[in-house]
Protein backbone atom coordinates (compact mmCIF):
# COMPACT_ATOMS: atom_id res chain seq x y z
CA UNK A 1 0.00 0.00 0.00
CA UNK A 2 1.07 3.52 -1.01
CA UNK A 3 2.18 5.60 2.33
CA UNK A 4 0.89 9.37 2.91
CA UNK A 5 1.95 12.15 1.08
CA UNK A 6 5.03 14.30 2.30
CA UNK A 7 5.49 17.76 3.27
CA UNK A 8 5.52 20.17 0.17
CA UNK A 9 9.16 20.68 -0.72
CA UNK A 10 7.44 24.24 -1.20
CA UNK A 11 5.80 26.74 2.11
CA UNK A 12 4.84 28.93 -0.73
CA UNK A 13 3.74 28.48 -4.74
CA UNK A 14 4.52 25.60 -6.69
CA UNK A 15 7.01 22.57 -4.95
CA UNK A 16 6.51 18.57 -5.00
CA UNK A 17 5.93 16.09 -2.28
CA UNK A 18 6.93 12.47 -2.32
CA UNK A 19 5.42 9.18 -1.44
CA UNK A 20 6.45 5.48 -1.01
CA UNK A 21 5.16 2.38 -0.51
CA UNK A 22 6.39 -1.26 0.74
CA UNK A 23 6.03 -4.23 -1.35
CA UNK A 24 5.45 -8.02 -0.79
CA UNK A 25 8.64 -9.34 -0.66
CA UNK A 26 9.99 -6.60 -2.37
CA UNK A 27 7.86 -6.92 -5.39
CA UNK A 28 6.18 -3.58 -7.15
CA UNK A 29 4.25 -3.64 -10.10
CA UNK A 30 5.79 -0.73 -11.16
CA UNK A 31 8.16 1.99 -9.12
CA UNK A 32 7.85 2.41 -5.44
CA UNK A 33 8.55 6.02 -5.45
CA UNK A 34 5.68 8.40 -6.38
CA UNK A 35 5.98 12.04 -7.05
CA UNK A 36 2.80 14.66 -7.94
CA UNK A 37 3.07 18.54 -7.76
CA UNK A 38 1.95 20.52 -4.64
CA UNK A 39 0.84 23.99 -3.74
CA UNK A 40 2.91 25.76 -0.66
CA UNK A 41 -0.06 27.18 2.04
CA UNK A 42 2.32 30.75 2.88
CA UNK A 43 1.59 33.18 0.85
CA UNK A 44 5.68 34.01 -0.90
CA UNK A 45 7.00 37.10 -0.26
CA UNK A 46 9.82 36.88 -2.16
CA UNK A 47 12.98 38.15 -0.34
CA UNK A 48 14.39 39.88 -3.18
CA UNK A 49 17.36 41.59 -4.08
CA UNK A 50 16.34 44.75 -4.97
CA UNK A 51 17.02 45.07 -8.64
CA UNK A 52 16.87 48.79 -9.79
CA UNK A 53 18.75 48.78 -13.37
CA UNK A 54 19.39 45.17 -14.91
CA UNK A 55 22.86 44.79 -16.71
CA UNK A 56 22.88 43.86 -20.32
CA UNK A 57 24.72 41.29 -21.46
CA UNK A 58 25.93 41.99 -25.09
CA UNK A 59 27.49 40.49 -28.20
CA UNK A 60 31.41 40.79 -27.40
CA UNK A 61 32.28 41.43 -30.50
CA UNK A 62 30.00 44.52 -30.56
CA UNK A 63 31.61 46.10 -27.65
CA UNK A 64 32.46 49.44 -27.91
CA UNK A 65 36.78 50.13 -27.24
CA UNK A 66 36.30 51.57 -23.71
CA UNK A 67 33.86 48.76 -22.65
CA UNK A 68 36.87 46.14 -23.69
CA UNK A 69 38.94 48.62 -21.72
CA UNK A 70 36.73 48.46 -18.03
CA UNK A 71 36.01 44.69 -18.56
CA UNK A 72 39.81 44.37 -18.82
CA UNK A 73 40.44 45.74 -15.91
CA UNK A 74 37.65 44.33 -14.29
CA UNK A 75 39.12 41.14 -15.13
CA UNK A 76 42.83 42.18 -14.04
CA UNK A 77 41.83 43.52 -10.63
CA UNK A 78 39.72 40.08 -10.42
CA UNK A 79 42.72 37.82 -10.78
CA UNK A 80 45.01 40.72 -9.00
CA UNK A 81 42.43 40.14 -5.63
CA UNK A 82 42.15 35.82 -6.17
CA UNK A 83 38.79 36.36 -6.41
CA UNK A 84 39.05 34.86 -10.33
CA UNK A 85 39.95 31.55 -9.13
CA UNK A 86 38.50 31.13 -5.83
CA UNK A 87 35.12 31.50 -8.12
CA UNK A 88 36.44 29.19 -10.84
CA UNK A 89 37.17 27.01 -7.97
CA UNK A 90 33.10 26.26 -7.65
CA UNK A 91 33.89 24.17 -11.39
CA UNK A 92 36.19 22.01 -10.58
CA UNK A 93 39.95 21.57 -8.73
CA UNK A 94 40.66 21.66 -6.28
CA UNK A 95 37.88 19.22 -5.38
CA UNK A 96 37.24 20.83 -1.99
CA UNK A 97 33.98 22.63 -1.71
CA UNK A 98 31.78 19.64 -3.09
CA UNK A 99 31.67 16.23 -3.10
CA UNK A 100 33.98 15.88 -5.98
CA UNK A 101 33.67 18.95 -8.81
CA UNK A 102 30.69 21.08 -8.15
CA UNK A 103 29.33 21.57 -11.87
CA UNK A 104 26.92 19.24 -12.98
CA UNK A 105 27.08 18.23 -16.60
CA UNK A 106 25.11 15.19 -18.17
CA UNK A 107 22.75 15.95 -15.54
CA UNK A 108 19.36 18.64 -15.92
CA UNK A 109 20.99 20.76 -12.92
CA UNK A 110 23.39 21.59 -16.10
CA UNK A 111 22.18 24.76 -17.43
CA UNK A 112 20.53 26.38 -14.13
CA UNK A 113 23.85 25.38 -12.79
CA UNK A 114 25.87 27.32 -15.34
CA UNK A 115 23.09 30.28 -15.05
CA UNK A 116 24.18 30.67 -11.07
CA UNK A 117 28.09 30.29 -12.22
CA UNK A 118 28.12 32.92 -14.52
CA UNK A 119 26.06 35.68 -12.27
CA UNK A 120 28.85 34.60 -9.74
CA UNK A 121 31.59 36.16 -11.71
CA UNK A 122 29.62 38.78 -13.57
CA UNK A 123 29.58 39.82 -9.51
CA UNK A 124 32.95 39.59 -9.36
CA UNK A 125 33.74 42.22 -12.26
CA UNK A 126 31.40 44.23 -11.39
CA UNK A 127 30.20 44.53 -15.48
CA UNK A 128 28.09 42.92 -17.23
CA UNK A 129 29.73 39.36 -19.06
CA UNK A 130 29.29 39.67 -22.55
CA UNK A 131 28.67 36.47 -25.00
CA UNK A 132 30.83 34.96 -28.01
CA UNK A 133 28.08 33.73 -30.62
CA UNK A 134 30.06 30.52 -31.83
CA UNK A 135 27.07 29.80 -34.31
CA UNK A 136 27.86 33.35 -36.30
CA UNK A 137 31.37 33.71 -35.84
CA UNK A 138 33.80 30.65 -35.25
CA UNK A 139 37.23 32.88 -34.57
CA UNK A 140 38.22 32.67 -30.79
CA UNK A 141 37.47 36.63 -29.76
CA UNK A 142 40.17 39.10 -28.62
CA UNK A 143 38.82 40.11 -25.27
CA UNK A 144 41.09 38.68 -22.26
CA UNK A 145 43.46 36.77 -24.58
CA UNK A 146 46.72 38.69 -23.25
CA UNK A 147 45.57 38.29 -19.78
CA UNK A 148 47.52 35.25 -18.06
CA UNK A 149 44.96 33.71 -15.94
CA UNK A 150 46.37 31.79 -13.20
CA UNK A 151 44.75 27.60 -11.92
CA UNK A 152 44.26 27.56 -8.38
CA UNK A 153 46.60 24.78 -7.50
CA UNK A 154 47.51 24.31 -10.73
CA UNK A 155 51.22 22.83 -10.04
CA UNK A 156 48.95 19.70 -8.56
CA UNK A 157 46.90 18.99 -11.51
CA UNK A 158 48.76 18.40 -15.49
CA UNK A 159 46.83 20.11 -18.31
CA UNK A 160 45.76 16.69 -20.45
CA UNK A 161 46.34 17.82 -23.93
CA UNK A 162 48.35 20.57 -23.52
CA UNK A 163 52.00 21.19 -21.64
CA UNK A 164 52.07 24.05 -19.29
CA UNK A 165 55.40 26.39 -19.22
CA UNK A 166 53.76 27.79 -16.18
CA UNK A 167 51.73 25.01 -14.11
CA UNK A 168 49.83 27.64 -12.44
CA UNK A 169 48.61 29.52 -15.35
CA UNK A 170 46.09 28.49 -17.75
CA UNK A 171 47.73 27.50 -21.61
CA UNK A 172 45.52 27.50 -24.96
CA UNK A 173 45.71 25.59 -28.11
CA UNK A 174 47.48 27.72 -30.92
CA UNK A 175 45.53 25.44 -33.66
CA UNK A 176 41.26 26.07 -32.85
CA UNK A 177 38.75 25.42 -35.44
CA UNK A 178 35.54 26.37 -35.16
CA UNK A 179 32.86 25.28 -37.04
CA UNK A 180 30.32 28.00 -36.49
CA UNK A 181 27.54 26.53 -39.57
CA UNK A 182 28.00 23.29 -37.26
CA UNK A 183 27.13 24.37 -34.24
CA UNK A 184 24.19 26.22 -35.61
CA UNK A 185 23.05 23.20 -37.14
CA UNK A 186 22.78 21.82 -33.56
CA UNK A 187 21.80 24.37 -31.33
CA UNK A 188 18.82 25.02 -34.00
CA UNK A 189 18.03 20.89 -33.31
CA UNK A 190 18.21 21.97 -29.94
CA UNK A 191 15.40 24.71 -29.91
CA UNK A 192 13.19 22.25 -31.74
CA UNK A 193 12.77 20.26 -28.62
CA UNK A 194 9.72 20.93 -26.55
CA UNK A 195 10.75 19.62 -23.02
CA UNK A 196 13.34 20.64 -20.61
CA UNK A 197 15.12 17.28 -20.47
CA UNK A 198 15.15 16.90 -24.65
CA UNK A 199 16.66 20.54 -25.03
CA UNK A 200 19.17 19.86 -22.08
CA UNK A 201 20.45 17.40 -24.18
CA UNK A 202 20.52 18.51 -27.57
CA UNK A 203 22.62 21.43 -26.35
CA UNK A 204 25.06 19.99 -24.69
CA UNK A 205 26.19 18.70 -28.17
CA UNK A 206 27.16 22.22 -29.26
CA UNK A 207 28.15 22.82 -25.95
CA UNK A 208 30.61 20.25 -25.84
CA UNK A 209 31.99 20.30 -29.36
CA UNK A 210 33.03 24.22 -28.31
CA UNK A 211 34.93 22.74 -25.35
CA UNK A 212 36.76 19.67 -27.19
CA UNK A 213 38.13 22.12 -30.25
CA UNK A 214 39.23 24.29 -27.10
CA UNK A 215 41.82 22.03 -26.06
CA UNK A 216 43.92 22.39 -22.93
CA UNK A 217 41.96 23.41 -19.50
CA UNK A 218 38.72 23.30 -21.73
CA UNK A 219 39.01 20.23 -22.37
CA UNK A 220 38.61 18.78 -18.96
CA UNK A 221 36.02 19.66 -16.44
CA UNK A 222 38.40 20.55 -13.79
CA UNK A 223 40.42 23.59 -15.15
CA UNK A 224 37.85 24.37 -17.88
CA UNK A 225 36.56 27.69 -15.91
CA UNK A 226 40.05 29.19 -14.94
CA UNK A 227 40.07 30.21 -18.66
CA UNK A 228 38.60 33.46 -19.43
CA UNK A 229 37.41 31.86 -22.81
CA UNK A 230 34.98 30.14 -20.56
CA UNK A 231 32.68 32.66 -19.47
CA UNK A 232 32.34 34.28 -23.06
CA UNK A 233 31.51 30.61 -24.21
CA UNK A 234 28.80 29.99 -21.11
CA UNK A 235 27.42 33.23 -21.68
CA UNK A 236 26.06 32.34 -24.79
CA UNK A 237 25.00 28.86 -23.68
CA UNK A 238 22.90 30.82 -21.07
CA UNK A 239 21.21 33.07 -24.16
CA UNK A 240 20.57 30.31 -25.68
CA UNK A 241 18.62 28.82 -22.48
CA UNK A 242 16.95 32.67 -22.56
CA UNK A 243 15.81 32.46 -26.08
CA UNK A 244 14.53 28.74 -25.65
CA UNK A 245 12.64 29.91 -22.41
CA UNK A 246 10.88 32.28 -24.23
CA UNK A 247 10.26 29.70 -27.44
CA UNK A 248 8.38 27.71 -24.45
CA UNK A 249 6.70 30.78 -23.36
CA UNK A 250 5.56 30.98 -26.58
CA UNK A 251 4.52 27.36 -27.15
CA UNK A 252 2.43 27.84 -23.77
CA UNK A 253 4.85 25.16 -21.80
CA UNK A 254 6.88 28.01 -19.72
CA UNK A 255 5.03 26.85 -16.22
CA UNK A 256 5.28 23.25 -17.14
CA UNK A 257 9.78 23.94 -17.61
CA UNK A 258 9.90 25.07 -14.43
CA UNK A 259 8.25 22.69 -12.31
CA UNK A 260 10.48 19.07 -13.36
CA UNK A 261 11.07 17.39 -10.06
CA UNK A 262 14.50 17.72 -11.02
CA UNK A 263 14.55 21.57 -10.64
CA UNK A 264 13.11 21.34 -7.45
CA UNK A 265 16.27 21.27 -5.08
CA UNK A 266 19.44 23.52 -3.98
CA UNK A 267 22.47 23.73 -6.64
CA UNK A 268 25.84 23.36 -4.22
CA UNK A 269 28.27 25.52 -3.80
CA UNK A 270 25.49 28.42 -4.02
CA UNK A 271 23.08 26.88 -1.13
CA UNK A 272 26.42 26.86 1.08
CA UNK A 273 27.41 30.50 2.98
CA UNK A 274 30.67 29.16 3.86
CA UNK A 275 31.56 29.83 0.29
CA UNK A 276 28.82 31.66 -1.33
CA UNK A 277 28.86 35.41 -0.29
CA UNK A 278 26.78 36.58 -2.80
CA UNK A 279 22.92 36.94 -1.50
CA UNK A 280 21.81 37.08 -4.57
CA UNK A 281 22.59 33.73 -5.96
CA UNK A 282 22.61 32.35 -2.21
CA UNK A 283 18.73 33.12 -1.94
CA UNK A 284 17.69 31.94 -5.53
CA UNK A 285 19.57 28.77 -5.52
CA UNK A 286 17.12 26.17 -6.46
CA UNK A 287 16.89 24.73 -9.70
CA UNK A 288 13.37 26.34 -10.99
CA UNK A 289 14.34 29.32 -9.43
CA UNK A 290 17.19 30.52 -12.06
CA UNK A 291 14.32 30.59 -14.68
CA UNK A 292 13.14 34.08 -13.62
CA UNK A 293 16.60 35.13 -14.81
CA UNK A 294 15.40 38.87 -14.93
CA UNK A 295 14.36 39.77 -11.39
CA UNK A 296 16.13 37.30 -9.36
CA UNK A 297 20.08 38.39 -11.06
CA UNK A 298 19.12 41.51 -12.12
CA UNK A 299 20.70 41.00 -16.12
CA UNK A 300 19.49 40.79 -19.44
CA UNK A 301 20.52 40.43 -23.29
CA UNK A 302 20.76 42.85 -26.08
CA UNK A 303 18.38 40.68 -28.11
CA UNK A 304 16.98 37.42 -27.99
CA UNK A 305 17.75 36.08 -31.27
CA UNK A 306 19.04 33.36 -33.06
CA UNK A 307 20.20 33.01 -37.04
CA UNK A 308 18.19 36.36 -37.05
CA UNK A 309 15.35 35.13 -36.23
CA UNK A 310 13.66 36.24 -33.33
CA UNK A 311 11.86 33.60 -30.94
CA UNK A 312 8.47 34.48 -32.89
CA UNK A 313 9.79 34.14 -36.01
CA UNK A 314 11.93 30.51 -35.33
CA UNK A 315 8.31 29.17 -34.39
CA UNK A 316 6.71 30.61 -37.50
CA UNK A 317 9.64 29.18 -39.48
CA UNK A 318 9.50 25.62 -37.93
CA UNK A 319 5.50 25.66 -37.94
CA UNK A 320 5.40 26.92 -41.73
CA UNK A 321 7.37 23.34 -43.07
CA UNK A 322 5.36 21.20 -40.66
CA UNK A 323 3.63 18.25 -42.81
CA UNK A 324 0.51 17.05 -41.34
CA UNK A 325 0.58 13.44 -40.67
CA UNK A 326 -2.15 13.27 -42.97
CA UNK A 327 -1.71 15.15 -46.10
CA UNK A 328 -0.09 11.86 -47.85
CA UNK A 329 -1.82 12.43 -51.61
CA UNK A 330 -0.87 12.14 -54.18
CA UNK A 331 3.04 10.78 -53.08
CA UNK A 332 3.92 10.67 -49.35
CA UNK A 333 6.13 13.97 -48.34
CA UNK A 334 9.55 12.21 -47.81
CA UNK A 335 11.03 12.31 -43.81
CA UNK A 336 13.10 14.63 -42.24
CA UNK A 337 16.16 12.26 -41.13
CA UNK A 338 18.26 12.00 -38.02
CA UNK A 339 20.83 9.88 -36.70
CA UNK A 340 19.86 8.75 -33.24
CA UNK A 341 23.50 8.45 -31.23
CA UNK A 342 24.01 6.85 -27.62
CA UNK A 343 25.74 8.84 -25.29
CA UNK A 344 26.89 8.24 -21.61
CA UNK A 345 25.49 10.97 -19.20
CA UNK A 346 29.59 10.56 -17.90
CA UNK A 347 32.18 10.32 -19.82
CA UNK A 348 36.22 11.25 -21.14
CA UNK A 349 36.26 14.31 -22.90
CA UNK A 350 36.37 13.63 -26.91
CA UNK A 351 35.03 13.65 -30.26
CA UNK A 352 32.93 10.63 -31.88
CA UNK A 353 32.43 10.12 -35.72
CA UNK A 354 29.71 8.40 -37.05
CA UNK A 355 28.65 7.37 -40.31
CA UNK A 356 25.22 6.68 -42.53
CA UNK A 357 25.61 3.52 -44.56
CA UNK A 358 22.93 2.40 -47.69
CA UNK A 359 23.16 -1.12 -48.68
CA UNK A 360 26.70 -1.87 -47.20
CA UNK A 361 28.02 1.91 -48.82
CA UNK A 362 28.93 4.30 -45.48
CA UNK A 363 29.67 7.74 -45.40
CA UNK A 364 31.01 9.95 -42.82
CA UNK A 365 27.84 12.03 -41.51
CA UNK A 366 28.86 13.84 -38.81
CA UNK A 367 30.63 13.68 -35.22
CA UNK A 368 29.12 14.70 -31.99
CA UNK A 369 31.53 15.44 -28.25
CA UNK A 370 30.87 14.34 -24.89
CA UNK A 371 32.35 16.84 -22.34
CA UNK A 372 34.36 15.59 -18.82
CA UNK A 373 37.50 14.73 -17.73
CA UNK A 374 40.74 12.21 -18.51
CA UNK A 375 40.26 10.87 -14.84
CA UNK A 376 36.36 10.42 -15.62
CA UNK A 377 35.04 6.79 -16.26
CA UNK A 378 32.33 6.03 -18.63
CA UNK A 379 28.85 5.46 -16.93
CA UNK A 380 27.66 1.94 -16.75
CA UNK A 381 29.78 0.25 -19.95
CA UNK A 382 27.53 -1.75 -22.00
CA UNK A 383 24.50 -1.42 -19.72
CA UNK A 384 22.46 1.21 -21.35
CA UNK A 385 19.09 3.05 -19.91
CA UNK A 386 17.44 6.86 -19.27
CA UNK A 387 19.45 7.03 -15.95
CA UNK A 388 22.92 6.90 -17.40
CA UNK A 389 22.83 7.53 -21.08
CA UNK A 390 20.68 9.55 -23.51
CA UNK A 391 19.93 10.11 -26.82
CA UNK A 392 20.97 12.82 -29.02
CA UNK A 393 19.82 13.79 -32.57
CA UNK A 394 21.42 14.97 -35.69
CA UNK A 395 20.08 15.69 -38.42
CA UNK A 396 21.27 14.28 -41.58
CA UNK A 397 18.62 15.10 -44.18
CA UNK A 398 20.33 16.89 -46.65
CA UNK A 399 23.20 14.41 -46.64
CA UNK A 400 20.36 11.29 -47.66
CA UNK A 401 19.36 13.87 -50.46
CA UNK A 402 22.89 15.06 -51.64
CA UNK A 403 23.33 11.32 -51.74
CA UNK A 404 20.09 10.57 -54.37
CA UNK A 405 19.64 8.32 -50.81
CA UNK A 406 15.77 9.78 -50.07
CA UNK A 407 13.76 6.85 -52.13
CA UNK A 408 15.42 4.28 -49.27
CA UNK A 409 13.15 5.63 -46.49
CA UNK A 410 9.47 5.57 -48.51
CA UNK A 411 7.14 3.11 -48.16
CA UNK A 412 7.26 0.74 -45.49
CA UNK A 413 10.76 -0.62 -46.14
CA UNK A 414 13.48 1.39 -44.28
CA UNK A 415 17.14 0.58 -45.38
CA UNK A 416 19.13 3.28 -43.85
CA UNK A 417 21.10 2.41 -41.10
CA UNK A 418 24.05 3.99 -38.82
CA UNK A 419 27.40 3.32 -36.93
CA UNK A 420 29.92 4.30 -34.79
CA UNK A 421 33.84 4.99 -36.71
CA UNK A 422 35.15 3.99 -33.50
CA UNK A 423 33.11 2.77 -30.34
CA UNK A 424 35.52 3.90 -27.69
CA UNK A 425 32.32 4.68 -25.36
CA UNK A 426 30.74 1.03 -25.65
CA UNK A 427 27.66 2.03 -26.50
CA UNK A 428 24.98 0.28 -28.98
CA UNK A 429 25.32 1.73 -32.41
CA UNK A 430 23.45 4.98 -33.24
CA UNK A 431 19.76 4.36 -35.02
CA UNK A 432 18.40 6.07 -37.70
CA UNK A 433 15.48 8.46 -37.11
CA UNK A 434 12.46 9.26 -39.47
CA UNK A 435 9.81 12.10 -38.67
CA UNK A 436 7.63 14.29 -40.54
CA UNK A 437 9.24 17.78 -41.16
CA UNK A 438 8.43 20.47 -38.40
CA UNK A 439 7.62 17.95 -35.84
CA UNK A 440 9.53 18.37 -32.88
CA UNK A 441 12.91 16.54 -32.15
CA UNK A 442 12.79 13.85 -29.38
CA UNK A 443 9.08 13.35 -30.04
CA UNK A 444 7.07 10.56 -31.80
CA UNK A 445 9.22 8.83 -35.17
CA UNK A 446 10.34 5.68 -36.60
CA UNK A 447 13.68 4.46 -35.60
CA UNK A 448 15.56 2.16 -37.93
CA UNK A 449 17.96 -0.56 -35.75
CA UNK A 450 21.25 -1.69 -37.58
CA UNK A 451 21.60 -5.29 -38.31
CA UNK A 452 24.17 -6.05 -35.59
CA UNK A 453 22.40 -4.61 -32.84
CA UNK A 454 18.36 -5.95 -30.60
CA UNK A 455 16.04 -3.95 -29.28
CA UNK A 456 17.06 -4.83 -25.68
CA UNK A 457 20.80 -3.13 -26.61
CA UNK A 458 18.83 0.44 -25.96
CA UNK A 459 17.27 -0.21 -22.91
CA UNK A 460 14.76 2.49 -22.23
CA UNK A 461 16.00 4.68 -24.70
CA UNK A 462 13.35 3.94 -27.42
CA UNK A 463 10.59 3.57 -25.73
CA UNK A 464 9.06 7.12 -26.61
CA UNK A 465 8.80 6.54 -30.70
CA UNK A 466 5.45 4.90 -31.96
CA UNK A 467 7.65 2.59 -34.19
CA UNK A 468 10.49 0.59 -34.40
CA UNK A 469 11.90 -1.37 -37.10
CA UNK A 470 14.73 -4.16 -36.97
CA UNK A 471 16.28 -4.96 -33.77
CA UNK A 472 14.39 -8.74 -33.42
Amino acid sequence: PWGAWGTCSSSCGVGSQVRTRSCSQGLCSGSSKATQECQGIGVCSSPHVTCTKRRVRRNVNTLTSSEKTNLSLALRKAISSREYENIANFHGFPETLCSGVCCPHGSLDFLPWHRLFMVQMEEVLGEALPYWDWTENGSVPALWESLAAPIKQGNLLSSPRCNRPNLNTVIRSSSITINANELKKKTKTAFMATTFAIFHDQISLPHNEVHVSMECEMWDTRTAAYDPIFYLHHAYVDKQFAFWQELQRLRGLSLKMENHPDLLKSLPPFDNKKFNKLQKTHIFNWGNETFDYKENYCYEYDDLTFDGKTPEEFLSAMTSSFVPIFDLKPTPPLPTVYVGIILPKTAPSGFHQFALCLAGSCVSAGRVATFGSPSQNTSSPGIVAKKTHYLVEYEVTDLVNDLGWEGSESESEFKLTAKLANNRLEVPAPVVILRYRGVEVGSIGTVVIGPKQQRQDYGDLLDKFERIIGGN
